[in-house]
């Protein structure tokens, strides 16, 4: 190759190296949800990149705290697939996003729920959702060009109580004086299918108001938060996750560390089993074998529990429940048929 033909392939490797950066950058503005966007919506909206509800490059400290309660309005999800199966479940809409009343407070930067316990919506019978909530500490900021606004974003999770599949997701809305935008919302990865059959994404805008809280529990809520920070789970990074499993829809979820996850009986297993652990090291080896109905007064009443040992029940294999009586087959789903197992 004659050096004018290097320098030439020099040039037009650099050309397309810029064009390429120009695009990303493109790409990455093109992401960014503006403020106009918040305070007057264009519906209907789409999955976006997860980086859109995160701070940008050029993001500064928030212009004030957040204390108070988010008052989001019950809103029609925009969902991928766009009808969901079944779209009623007990009754109740699984394409609606629940109304909720999410208190906040924020610290060092962090915008941190007062409860990340289930927030019971279509559990304790309000509004016409399928879904609970969950949510988790998020991040306030200010961006250039949105004035007074600070913005503010969290993790959610979709939950509900019969079933223990989760739908991760994330929310923004902007903030200033006791004024609050629209919050845009998606959700981008979720557990197993249950009732709803799907496995979908969602996005949509929600109407909110914000009103003060008391303050009367943020120092108890400070000093636990602290805490929490100061005893982190060990997270490993998430392209080794990736590299398994995959990415969601969306890219990376953002503040991964801090969400919360269905895992339905997995519960009973792991709880009853650390207790018979507990039980062991303290009493000795042989609890495993005692019989329960020796110790549960309605287990010795039946039959089938006469040989039933603790051991036997720390991984849900007693047998004994709602079901048919035949021994074979094993079917995982002899039980579910019985007509009372949801309204139970």
């Amino acid at each position: 190759m004659t050096r004018r033909a290097r320098c030439a392939s020099l040039a037009l490797l650099t050309i397309l190296a810029l064009a390429t950066q120009a695009a990303a950058a493109r790409r990455a503005a093109d992401a960014r949800i503006a403020a106009g966007d918040l305070l007057e919506p264009v519906r209907p909206v789409r999955v976006i990149a997860n980086i859109a509800f995160t701070p940008s490059a050029a993001a500064g400290p928030a212009h004030a705290p957040f204390f108070g309660t988010l008052h989001m309005s019950e809103c029609e999800m925009a969902t991928r697939p766009s009808v969901l199966t079944p779209r009623q479940v007990l009754g109740r809409d699984t394409k609606l996003l629940p109304g909720a009343a999410l208190a906040f407070f924020t610290h060092e930067g962090d915008l941190v729920p007062f409860t990340q316990d289930v927030i019971r919506i279509a559990s304790a019978g309000t509004g016409h959702s399928y879904w609970d909530i969950i949510v988790q500490p998020g991040q306030v900021w200010s961006e250039p060009g949105d004035g007074e606004w600070s913005r503010a974003a969290f993790p959610f999770a979709l939950v509900n109580s019969i079933e223990g599949e989760t739908h991760n997701g994330l929310a923004l809305f902007l903030y200033k004086k006791g004024q609050v935008s629209h919050v845009r919302f998606q959700i981008v990865q979720q557990t197993a299918p249950f009732y709803v059959k799907d496995h979908f994404t969602a996005a949509g805008v929600a109407s909110a108001t914000w009103t003060t809280a008391s303050t009367e529990r943020l120092e108890d809520m400070t000093r636990v938060y602290e805490a929490a920070l100061s005893h982190p789970l060990r997270m490993a990074k998430w392209g080794e996750l990736a590299d398994k499993v995959g990415r969601s829809p969306a890219g990376p979820l953002p503040w991964c560390d801090r969400a919360r996850f269905g895992v339905w009986s997995a519960t009973k297993a792991l709880v009853n089993e650390t207790a018979l652990l507990r039980l062991a090291q303290k009493f000795g080896p042989g609890v495993f074998e005692l019989k329960i109905a020796d110790y549960v007064p309605q287990a010795a009443a039946h039959s089938g529990w006469r040989d039933v040992s603790f051991e036997d029940a720390i991984d849900m294999a007693t047998g004994v429940g709602n079901g048919s009586a035949k021994r074979e087959p094993k079917d995982i789903g002899d039980g579910y048929l019985d007509p009372s197992y949801s309204s139970w």
